[in-house]
């Protein structure tokens, strides 16, 4: 298999600059990007759009937790037509909530309110949380969804409400961009470091589109022909607060042979906190 590789190493330092080495098979050349909220005073619109999507998220999360309700009661009694009808329902609520959601996150940390709370989380029962949260939306794709823990118990020092929002930002790109197979959310670790992969069996990712993956409002346009979904702006916040957890992101990813991410966490121990 030939693996296109981005390895995003973000760690935070003075958070002054963030350094991306190209993909592999390009030079060595590095770029510096500034953090996010350093430009909070530049973007009013985008900081208007999240005050207005904050009042948008409420009545989306009802109609969707409603209709999800209704269509575990009627899944069974429903005609072929009536079900699709449905699917496109729950998608489409879905799509408009994660655009929402993506949108308040971006003008927090434009705004710099995401203070975060760094402690121990128990990471097992925090993935076994976000894949039941996410496991209708791949059952309705026909698409396998678990997580492989074999490393036993495993803490990580960081924000629990942030991580679980990068990791349920990574397992929903993995299942909107994954048309048949599985996605897999696989736990390691050694005695610093902890590593959370979301496995895919999907489109893949360009070589071409890699440097540029993190980037705000960026999306592949082979993507976008097929399914337009969402501001592109949701792996640039995930990535921020990846950055602001002390971690890294790798990235492994090939057209036709899905893709890789791999965040790293400082690993917590229960008797130091």
């Amino acid at each position: 298999m030939r693996w296109r590789c981005l390895k995003i190493v973000a760690i935070l330092t003075e958070r002054s600059r963030l350094s991306i080495p190209a993909v592999c098979s390009a030079p060595s050349t590095v770029s510096s990007h500034a953090p996010l909220s350093s430009d909070s005073s530049a973007d009013p619109q985008l900081v208007f759009a999240g005050s207005l999507s904050h009042e948008l998220r409420a009545p989306l999360a009802a109609i969707l937790g409603y209709t999800q309700l209704l269509w575990e009661e009627l899944e069974g009694r429903l005609e072929p037509h009536q079900r699709e009808f449905f699917k496109t329902i729950l998608s489409s609520v879905e799509q408009s909530l994660d655009l929402v959601n993506e949108l308040v996150e971006f003008s927090r940390i434009l705004s710099g309110r995401h203070e975060l709370r760094i402690a121990p989380v128990a990471l097992n029962a925090l993935c076994d949380d976000v894949v039941h949260q996410l496991y209708p939306t791949a059952e309705r794709k026909g698409l396998t969804l678990e997580v492989e823990d074999s490393a036993g118990l495993l803490y990580v020092a960081a924000d629990v409400q942030r991580l679980r929002q990068v990791l349920v930002n990574l397992i929903q790109n993995a299942i909107k961009y994954t048309e048949s197979g599985e996605v897999v959310l696989q736990l390691s670790g050694d005695g610093v470091r902890v590593a959370i992969q979301v496995r895919d069996t999907g489109r893949g990712i360009s070589a071409e589109f890699m440097p540029r993956l993190f980037e705000r409002f960026s999306r592949e346009e082979r993507m976008t022909e097929v399914i337009q979904q969402g501001a592109g702006i949701g792996l640039a916040v995930a990535l921020e607060y990846v950055i602001l957890m002390a971690g890294t992101i790798d990235v492994q990813s090939a057209p036709g042979e899905g893709s890789t991410f791999t965040i790293t966490l400082p690993r917590a121990s229960l008797s130091g906190w």
